[in-house]
C-alpha cells in the first residue's frame, strides 16, 4: 500500500494504492482499508485498486508531514488496516485482516 500522488512525496491529492498477489485461482477480491471499501481489479498476476480519499491529511491514515504541509517521505511510519476478502470457484471465501504499512511512494 502506498501514497499515489502524481507528485512524489506528495499528498495534496489525498489517494493511497494497494495491490495484492494471491496463491491459488481467486475469482473475486474485495477489500477495504481502515473500514473503508475500494474496487480491486486484476492486473495480470495481481489485483490492484484505489481508495480516495484515502484520509492522509486529517482521516484514518493520517500522516505526519515531514517535508513540508502536503509532503510525506515516511519518516514517521504508519499502517492501516486492511480486510480481504477473497472468492474462489465453487462459492467458497477466505478472509483476512492485516495491519499493512503504508509506503511514502507507489509503484
Amino acid at each position: 500500500m502506498g501514497v499515489s500522488c502524481p507528485e512524489a512525496n506528495a499528498i495534496r491529492c489525498d489517494r493511497v494504492g494497494l495491490a495484492v498477489w494471491l496463491r491459488g485461482r481467486v475469482e473475486q477480491l474485495e477489500a477495504s482499508i481502515a473500514g473503508r471499501p475500494l474496487a480491486l481489479h486484476r492486473r495480470g498476476d495481481h489485483f490492484e485498486g484505489f481508495l480516495r480519499p484515502a484520509g492522509l491529511i486529517d482521516g484514518p491514515l493520517r500522516v505526519h508531514p515531514d517535508g513540508g504541509r502536503y509532503r510525506w517521505t515516511g519518516r514517521v511510519p504508519v499502517s492501516g488496516r486492511v480486510r480481504l476478502v477473497a472468492g474462489y470457484r465453487g462459492g467458497k471465501a477466505k478472509r483476512r485482516t492485516l495491519s499493512v504499512p503504508l509506503a511514502a511512494g507507489w509503484g
